[in-house]
Parts: C-alpha cells; structure tokens; sequence
C-alpha cells in the first residue's frame, strides 16, 4: 500500500484549518469543565468522587471521540466527488484502498491529537481518588477504539454518498444505531426479560459497552476481563470490516 502521499497531502491541508486547533482545545476544556463540577459538588457517598468524575469524564469523551470521528470523515471522499478531484487521484499509482486509508488516518489522527489534549485531565480523578492506573488505561483504551469506529463509519459513508449533508446524516444515524440498539438490546433482556444469560454477543460490539465493561466495578466481577476484551477484539474486527467494505 502507498497511503502517504494522501496523509501527507491531507495533513498538509488539515494544518492551514483553524478546526484542528479549536477541536484540541474543546476537548481539553469540556473534559476540565465536567471534573471541576463533579469537585464542586457535594460528596455522593458512598460513591468516591474520583469514581464520579472518571464516569462523567468517559461518557463525554465517548460522545465526542463517535461524532467527532465521523463528522470529520463524513465528507472527506464526497467533497473529492463534487469537486471532481477523485478522479485525478486515480491517475496517479494510487489504489482506491490508498486513498480511503489515507484520509481515515489522517482525520483519524487529528481525532487522536484532540484525544491526548484530554489525557492529562484522566489524571484528576486519580489525584482525586478511587480509581486506578488499569482502569483509566481501559477506558482510554475504550476511547481510542470509538475513534477508530466512528472513523471507519464516516469513510464509508462518504465512499457511499455525494452530498455533504445527506453524508453526515447518515453517518450520525449509523453511529447511533451501532452505539445504542446493542445497549437497547441489553436493557430489554435483563430489565423486561430478566434474563439472566452473560452480556456477550449483540451487545459487545456497541462502543458504550466496551467503556461501561472497562470501569473497576464491572471489570473486577466474575466474566469481567472476558467481557472487556471481547468487546475489544468485537470493535476492531468492526472497525475493519467497516474499512474493507
């Protein structure tokens, strides 16, 4: 594969854009705003505030490494289409593989830098207390793989669609549904059905499953590390699927 001309060209042009820097910097303050107000408030006892906060703090990364991804991918082989531009990218000995590739990585990778502009604020709740080192390391863990999904559905997507904003409707209704109907499955079996079967299959495959099985109280059970990191490999071979097709 030669995907670099693409990431360079993409990165080349992603650097001039001021969204690359203003989606850095929204990271970084939502997530402080959110654990400032958890040490503000009253303490929830007998929940730890560290545990509070390192909830509050996933969730919202999660929301924003999903939309995020795939808002930022959504249009980025569509606009190539309208532009007429795709055409020439074929002239050169790029394959279509080359060009997906390369601008998954490169949207990909601003994603990821907004990602670690958050790092440094997973260290509140440590400081904080009761939460460990293994736990924010699953749940960035988790985080990373919802990027990686929410990537791969908006490249599909764009490959698919030529509009922009019939792209970006749809790829906000495929992550919605990818994220939500294996959690709705879920709710329904043990709340409605009072099943008591173990929470693998439909459900480790949705990017909110995958963080709820990374916190201590989920992990530490029986069956927890199997679920954790089934639903681990279940999003990779997701995110690749997604890519290949």
């Amino acid at each position: 594969m030669n995907c670099l001309p693409v990431i360079e060209m993409e990165m080349r042009s992603a650097s001039r854009r001021r969204w690359t820097f203003v989606l850095r910097l929204m990271f970084a303050i939502t997530g402080s705003a959110a654990c400032l107000v958890v040490l503000v408030l009253p303490p929830l006892a007998p929940v730890p505030k560290g545990q509070i906060m390192l909830v509050l703090l996933s969730y919202l990364s999660l929301v924003f490494c999903l939309f995020a991804g795939g808002f930022l991918t959504a249009d980025c082989v569509s606009s190539e289409k309208r532009d007429g531009t795709l055409g020439l990218l074929f002239l050169t000995p790029l394959t279509g593989m080359d060009i997906v590739l390369g601008k998954m990585v490169c949207h990909g990778l601003q994603m990821f830098y907004g990602l670690g502009a958050l790092f440094p604020v997973f260290f509140l709740p440590l400081l904080v207390g009761g939460v460990t080192w293994a736990e924010v390391s699953r749940i960035f863990l988790a985080l990373v793989l919802a990027l990686l999904l929410g990537a791969s559905v908006g490249v599909l997507v764009s490959v698919l669609a030529t509009e922009s904003r019939k792209s970006m409707l749809n790829t906000l209704s495929a992550l919605v549904l990818i994220a939500g109907v294996p959690m709705v499955h879920l709710m329904v079996r043990q709340t409605f059905l009072a099943s008591s079967a173990p929470m693998r299959g439909l459900p480790q495959f949705s990017p909110v499953f995958t963080v709820f099985a990374g916190f201590e109280s989920r992990y530490g059970r029986s069956g927890g590390p199997f679920l954790f990191w089934g639903a681990v490999v279940a999003s990779l071979a997701l995110s690749s699927a997604l890519v290949v097709v």
